[in-house]
């Protein structure tokens, strides 16, 4: 037993010998430079860098989008007003010769396949299966990628220039969970010819960890019959409530606390009188934006004559897709989650039903939750709500936390505050360990204590038990093995390239090595 421990020790300083100190990111902006590129070119050797997906918590399989930012120059007496970008996933950051053919050996085909054109010099064909143009697209990591390579495409490279220096792309992580709720076709929040009419069950926004700012997919289930004709028709508003008026026939908007998500669907005239109301929208595939305000969604058939209407087989529904709740605080499930506010209580940084804390080495996501205060909101990016209120708590890389989170019932809470004439540093930090300490002050509660004995809120960091958990998993096979970071069913030396780049960084969501 005691060879064996060495054994694994010894794996782990050898392991640790080589470590990177990297930083984990939800979105994160690559620069590009103009002149490099994956695709074949004549008179360029510049290389694009391999942007690594796992150290954005990225994984095969998750949803991300990417954005097209700034312009470049793609001759020398033009201007930079070039926008173009491409990009390909590939299993290696391996590019090869500027004059190969095929410069990536381990692309992968994402679909969508872009056609670059020949090169300006000697007409040498370069376009490759596997890539595809960046504008703002969502698109789905392939199995196998690591590696995500970004370019610009071009015929000639050598007069490429970036003058004001803003060329890149913006990587977002957009992974989304999915809800599929059955809707009763009899039941609407249109005024109908109906007296009496039942009304649909509102969908409660928080418990499926939504909030106002979330974009969110809605797709329809399935179809109902409308007498004997098959139709699949739904509309949804947003409400600050869950009231619905019960008078189906005499109101025209039913629903009190209507918000307008910009959408507004027009409904048809009734014998009754008119329905339309300016919140509502028309069901059929699409995203849209959570509004400020929204606590819950309303979803019903769309039809002028609801008592008619049937669904024998129980399928009409809808499908609610929506971001992924992100979080990596109480990495070993032992209540290390909690602040102490003499005034107001616990404070919950890991709460089961907004969306929880996530720590990046830049900022703080998510809600906490007061036992007796509610929600505290420690970003803006949460709602949406930046561009008139610009707000958040920031890291500023080795866990020295300063700027306001906001509570709704309690006001602003400043996680770096200064008392006058007082030269303690009494502000939040968070240790190589991962463990908070200090205190925040809020301005109608007074001081919150992340020092507590026993209660300590630790954020999950990749440290030695993550190597030492991840040698008792080498070369071991199958599905369900925590050290297969990279789903290939076997722990390997491309696992532990995940690892190594992710050392002393935040996990990110759902680590498997604790």
């Amino acid at each position: 037993m005691i060879k064996q421990l060495n054994f694994h020790y010894n794996i782990i300083l050898l392991f640790l010998a080589a470590m990177p100190t990297l930083t984990l990111a939800t979105t994160v902006e690559i620069p590009l430079d103009p002149k490099a590129t994956f695709i074949r070119a004549v008179g360029v050797n510049q290389i694009p860098n391999g942007v690594n997906l796992a150290v954005l918590g990225i994984a095969p399989g998750d949803t991300i989008r990417l954005t097209g930012l700034g312009d470049f120059k793609g001759t020398s007496s033009g201007s930079d007003n070039w926008l173009s970008k491409i990009g390909v996933f590939s299993a290696t950051d391996v590019v090869l010769g500027a004059t190969n053919p095929v410069r990536v050996p381990g692309a992968i085909d994402a679909g969508d396949n872009y056609m670059t054109n020949p090169t300006y010099v000697g007409s040498y064909p370069t376009d490759i299966p596997e890539d595809f143009f960046i504008d703002d697209i969502e698109i789905v990591v392939p199995s196998g990628a690591l590696f995500l390579l970004l370019a610009v495409p071009d015929t000639y490279y050598q007069d490429n220039t970036d003058p004001d220096g803003d060329l890149a792309v913006r990587i977002t992580y957009i992974t989304s969970n999915v809800t599929d709720i059955s809707v009763n076709a009899q039941e609407a929040f249109l005024r109908t010819v109906h007296v009496g009419l039942p009304e649909p069950t509102p969908i409660a926004l928080a418990v499926l960890g939504i909030v106002p700012g979330n974009v969110i997919g809605l797709d329809v289930l399935g179809e109902y019959l409308s007498g004997s004709t098959p139709k699949d028709a739904m509309i949804g508003l947003f409400s600050a409530t869950d009231e619905i008026n019960d008078d189906s026939s005499t109101i025209i908007n039913r629903v009190p606390g209507a918000i307008d998500s910009g959408q507004d669907f027009i409904t048809a005239t009734i014998p009754g009188g008119n329905t339309e109301i300016d919140e509502d929208f028309f069901i059929d595939g699409i995203r849209i934006t959570v509004p400020e305000g929204a606590l819950y969604l309303i979803v019903s058939a769309y039809d002028s004559y609801y008592l008619d209407n049937s669904d024998t087989d129980g399928n009409f529904g809808v499908r609610i897709s929506y971001p992924l709740r992100n979080e990596n605080i109480d990495p070993n499930n032992d209540d290390n989650q909690y602040a102490w506010s003499q005034n107001s209580g616990w404070i919950n940084f890991e709460p089961t039903t907004n969306p929880a804390v996530f720590v990046t080495a830049e900022k703080l996501i998510g809600y906490c939750w007061g036992e007796n205060i509610g929600w505290i909101n420690l970003n803006c990016e949460n709602n949406g709500t930046c561009d008139s209120v610009d707000y958040g708590v920031v890291n500023d890389g080795i866990g020295n936390l300063s700027g306001f989170a906001w509570g709704q019932n309690v006001g602003w809470i400043n996680f770096n505050p200064v008392v006058p004439s007082d030269p303690t540093d009494y502000g939040v930090k968070i240790a190589a360990n991962g463990a908070f300490s200090g205190w925040a002050w809020g301005q109608n509660i007074g001081w919150i204590n992340f020092g507590i004995v026993d209660n300590y809120v630790i954020a999950c960091k990749v440290t030695v038990i993550d190597f030492y958990n991840f040698t008792q998993d080498w070369l071991e096979v199958g599905d369900t093995v925590a050290g297969d970071l990279d789903d290939n069913n076997v722990v390997d030396y491309s696992d532990f390239a995940i690892l190594s780049l992710l050392w002393q960084a935040y996990c990110p969501h759902d680590w498997p090595l604790k």
